[in-house]
C-alpha cells in the first residue's frame, strides 16, 4: 500500500487557546530535553491506540493524556454516536456544560477556517456509516477479512470521513495547545481510513493483553449483560479473540516499524515507569502517565465520555484509577468455559 513519507519534524504545544474556546484543565510540566517544539509547518501527532477490546485502552489513554501537552479524547470514533448534551463527561458535568466539550463544540460550530469541514458533535451524524456500533455484520466481516475499504464503502464517503476527522483533530490541537491528540478508538477500519485518506501524522500504539485474560473479561461481560448468554457459546468468543488478532496484524504488516509500537497491559500495571520511558524514546519526547502513590493513575484532567463504561461513569474521578491486573480465574466458570480459556493460553497476541 502506498504510504506518505514519515514526518521527522518535532512539535510542541506552546500556543494559547483560541478565544472562542474555554480552556480545559490540561496536565502541565517542565519541558525536558526531548520536549517537542511546534513549528509553523508541522501538524499535530495523532496517537492512535489500536488495541484488543477489554485490554485496558481506556485507562491507557487516560495515562497518555497526562503527558505534557497531550490531549486525550477517548474513543473518538464514537464521539458523535454517543453525544448527548445531557450525557455526563468524566468530570461529572453534562457535556453541554463541560468546559472542554462545550468549548470543542463551539469550535466545530464556528468552523475551523482553513482546516476545512469538521465533525459537528451531534448525535445524528452521517459519519456513522463507518463508526456505527451496529455496523452490518457482512460489512464488518468483509473488512476484517482484508477486503479493501473501497470495496465495502464509497470512496467519497471515506475521503469526507478522513477529512472531517483530520480537521477536528487539528482544530483541537491548535485550540488547546496540544502537540499530540490521543484517539483510543481501537477500530482498525477507522485507522485504515485515516491512513489512506488523511495527512495526519499518525503514530500507532498497539496495546496487547494476554489472550486468556482478554477472553475471561469478555465472558464475564457477556454473563453480566447478556441474559441469553450460555456457556455453550464460549468457543464463539474464542473466535472473537482470533478475529481481532487477525485484524490488528493485517494492519501493522502494512506499516513501517517506526510507525507503530507494541506494548502490553501487563507492562502498564507492573512497570509503568519503564513503559513511560519506552514510549517516550519512541516518540522522542518525555511521557508522564501521572502516576501517584500506590500505582494510581491521576484522572483529574480527564474529559472522556466514550470507552469503558465502568471507568467513564466513575463517581469519584478525583481519586484516580488504581492499576491492577484482573486474572482470568473465576470459580463460577463452567467446565466448557474453563476448557476454552485453557485453549486461549496458546494464542500469541
Amino acid at each position: 500500500m502506498a504510504r506518505r513519507p514519515g514526518r521527522d519534524e518535532t512539535v510542541g504545544a506552546n500556543s494559547a487557546p483560541l478565544s472562542a474556546v474555554s480552556e480545559p484543565h490540561l496536565p502541565s510540566g517542565p519541558a525536558g530535553p526531548g520536549h517537542r517544539k511546534r513549528t509553523e509547518q508541522a501538524g499535530p501527532v495523532l496517537l492512535y491506540v489500536a488495541s484488543f477490546p477489554y485490554s485496558g485502552s481506556t485507562i491507557f489513554s487516560i495515562a497518555l493524556g497526562n503527558s505534557p501537552d497531550v490531549l486525550n479524547i477517548g474513543e473518538a470514533n464514537y464521539l458523535e454516536n454517543d453525544w448527548q448534551d445531557k450525557k455526563p463527561c468524566y468530570c461529572r458535568k453534562a457535556l453541554a456544560d463541560c468546559p472542554f466539550w462545550s468549548g470543542a463544540k463551539k469550535l466545530t460550530e464556528a468552523g475551523p477556517g482553513a482546516a476545512g469541514p469538521s465533525l459537528q458533535l451531534e448525535d445524528h451524524s452521517a459519519l456513522r456509516f463507518l463508526d456505527s456500533r451496529d455496523l452490518p455484520f457482512l460489512k464488518r466481516l468483509l473488512v476484517s477479512l482484508g477486503v479493501p475499504l473501497t470495496a465495502v464503502f464509497r470512496q467519497e464517503d471515506l475521503r469526507d470521513y478522513a477529512s472531517r476527522t483530520a480537521s477536528f483533530v487539528t482544530s483541537l490541537s491548535q485550540a488547546f495547545g496540544a502537540w499530540a491528540v490521543v484517539d483510543a478508538s481501537k477500530n482498525i477500519r477507522r485507522l485504515e481510513a485515516l491512513r489512506l485518506y488523511s495527512d495526519l501524522d499518525i503514530r500507532v500504539i498497539v496495546l496487547k493483553r494476554q489472550a486468556q485474560d482478554l477472553l475471561a473479561s469478555r465472558l464475564k461481560r457477556a454473563r453480566r449483560r447478556n441474559p441469553r448468554y450460555s456457556p455453550l457459546s464460549a468457543p464463539v468468543y474464542l473466535l472473537w479473540v482470533l478475529y481481532h488478532r487477525f485484524a490488528i496484524r493485517r494492519q501493522t504488516r502494512r506499516m513501517r516499524k517506526e510507525e507503530y509500537l507494541e506494548v502490553t497491559y501487563e507492562e502498564l500495571c507492573d512497570t509503568p515507569q519503564a513503559l513511560q520511558r519506552r514510549i517516550g524514546n519512541w516518540l522522542g519526547t518525555p511521557v508522564d502517565f501521572g502516576i501517584r502513590g500506590g500505582n494510581v493513575i491521576d484522572t483529574s484532567a480527564s474529559h472522556i465520555f466514550t470507552g469503558n463504561v465502568r471507568i467513564t461513569k466513575n463517581d469519584a474521578p478525583e481519586k484516580g484509577i488504581r492499576l491492577k491486573k484482573e486474572t482470568s480465574s473465576a470459580p463460577s466458570f463452567s467446565a466448557l468455559e474453563r476448557m476454552v480459556l485453557a485453549v486461549s493460553r496458546r494464542i500469541e497476541i
